[in-house]
């Protein structure tokens, strides 16, 4: 499945497309185990999707962003596999910061809030690895983006 993966270049993907519907419902049925597996590669496909806003479909980006939300925020444990001590860091580089970095326009915006959604999923589950929200803070990443976010008009 992942070769058909826009990033990959193997197909069109929206949010009501077929590919888009059968990574959903992996998503929301695998078990912790199964995601931990998948994790890394899910996430190095989905990356430039997420950070290219110039050329990647909106609503997709949002619609990936709001799934990812939903799997970190499930009660069943679902989201430590996909965040967990090894994905965790890749989940904060490469799906949730690059979509918070502010652009103009309401779409901008409702990606930047399913973004900082997502985030705080994850941060309130505690997911994410403390090693890597360290890191992000120390080199300042992190703090920066949470910042503007504080300025929207959500």
């Amino acid at each position: 499945m992942l070769p058909c993966v826009p990033a990959y270049g193997g197909c069109s993907w929206s949010p009501d497309s077929s590919g888009f519907f059968v990574l959903r419902a992996l998503l929301l049925t695998a078990g912790p185990a199964t995601l931990t597996r998948l994790a890394p590669a899910l996430l190095q496909a989905l990356r430039p999707l997420l950070s290219d806003h110039e050329h990647a479909s909106p609503a997709l980006r949002l619609a990936v962003l709001q799934l990812l939300d939903a799997v970190l925020d499930s009660a069943d444990g679902r989201g430590l596999g996909l965040a967990g001590e090894h994905a965790g860091a890749l989940l904060l580089e490469q799906a949730l910061l690059p979509p918070l970095a502010w652009r103009a326009g309401k779409t901008a915006a409702a990606i930047r809030y399913a973004a900082v959604t997502a985030l705080a999923s994850a941060l309130r589950r505690r997911l994410l690895p403390a090693k890597a929200l360290s890191r992000l803070i120390n080199d300042g990443t992190l703090l920066p983006l949470l910042a503007q976010e504080l300025d929207e008009d959500w």
